[in-house]
């Protein structure tokens, strides 16, 4: 009896102990809100007056600016992407919105690997932390915990959020001190710095279609259900569902030859599902507007100057076809068509 009881006390001990920590690390940070991911209060005190939400990954966080669009679209958007963002936290935080605002449209940025991604086994450095903090109330970060994340990759979890939080606790201090602009003024949107992606001759000729993207396949069963349970959501919503694809750099779209297996999918679900669909590298003014020098700040992400230049084709594009204007000449209809015109390829056939 003595050890049973010892037992049950030791159990006790440890999960008060649990639920402390877990309270600590991962709770009271969140009210500093100091990084990007952090802005439940900020969507709280909007409620009720979004209606049109952007939702999607790192691509979309960098990439599309509210701001530009409420001023362009004279709409009142956020963006509620977030860093690895699956499609089971796509779905709660659209549900979560579309719950409490009066949202018409929503825009799902979707990258060339997202149905790829096995969202069982994410990251626990980024995925699992971010969608723990941007949720707003305690039951939903612990139900996350619960029913998310596997119990090995707790202790990694929990050491990312300590390390991330004292960092974003140092530099909104900072960020006070500074009287810098906060983050959350941004409507949910982070811009990035820019970098020189232009790549030389060499590489240019070593690396044209060298590679395959989808050789393991296009996309995983569990994540595709996912996101075809989210364009379900929308049309039972009412919601105009418009599904982008944010630009990448020339110099990555180069040296890979089979995005085209990607795009056909992208279609034959816009036809399925009726949604509205956009494959911004597929833009025939993308060599002009995004160039490799100054558009992204990796290979895969826009820098603030892209940023503002595709969040502006984007809203204009948006508009275009509100009036009913036939977009089809405006996009090129293949990635080897693209690539074909672009200005890699006039390097690459004469030099």
């Amino acid at each position: 009896m003595k050890t049973f009881n010892k037992i049950i006390i030791s159990q006790l001990i440890f999960c008060c102990t649990f639920i402390i920590i877990s309270y600590i690390v991962i709770c009271i940070p969140c009210k500093m809100e100091a990084c990007y991911f952090q802005d439940a209060k900020i969507r709280e005190r909007l409620a009720g007056k979004i209606n049109f939400l952007i939702i999607g990954g790192s691509h979309a966080l960098s990439a599309i600016n509210p701001i530009i669009l409420d001023k362009t679209l004279e709409c009142n958007s956020y963006n509620c992407s977030a860093t690895l963002q699956t499609s089971y936290n796509r779905k709660f935080f659209t549900k979560k919105e579309v719950s409490r605002n009066p949202i018409k449209t929503i825009v799902l940025e979707i990258s060339y690997n997202a149905f790829q991604r096995d969202e069982i086994n994410e990251d626990p450095g980024d995925s699992h932390i971010v969608a723990i903090q941007k949720r707003e109330y305690i039951y939903e970060k612990f139900e996350y915990i619960y029913y998310n994340m596997p119990i090995n990759c707790w202790q990694e979890s929990y050491s990312y959020a300590f390390i991330i939080n004292l960092r974003n606790g140092i530099i909104n201090l900072y960020s006070k001190i500074m009287k810098k602009e906060n983050i959350n003024s941004m409507k949910g949107f982070h811009p990035k710095e820019i970098n020189n992606l232009q790549e030389n001759i060499q590489y240019i000729h070593n690396n044209f279609n060298k590679n395959e993207m989808y050789s393991s396949g296009i996309f995983n069963d569990i994540t595709l259900k996912g996101y075809k349970d989210l364009f379900k959501f929308c049309k039972k919503n009412n919601c105009r569902l418009i599904v982008v694809v944010t630009p990448l750099s020339l110099s990555y779209l180069w040296k890979y030859k089979d995005f085209d297996l990607w795009s056909d999918l992208m279609k034959q679900l816009s036809c399925q599902y009726n949604f509205e669909y956009y494959d911004f590298n597929l833009y025939k003014k993308r060599f002009d507007n995004y160039p490799d020098e100054c558009a992204f700040n990796d290979s895969v992400h826009m820098s603030y100057f892209g940023a503002e230049k595709f969040t502006e084709d984007f809203a204009n594009i948006l508009i275009m076809h509100e009036n009913g204007i036939d977009l089809s000449d405006l996009f090129y209809i293949s990635y080897e068509e693209m690539k074909k015109k672009s200005p890699y390829m006039d390097m690459y056939n004469h030099n």
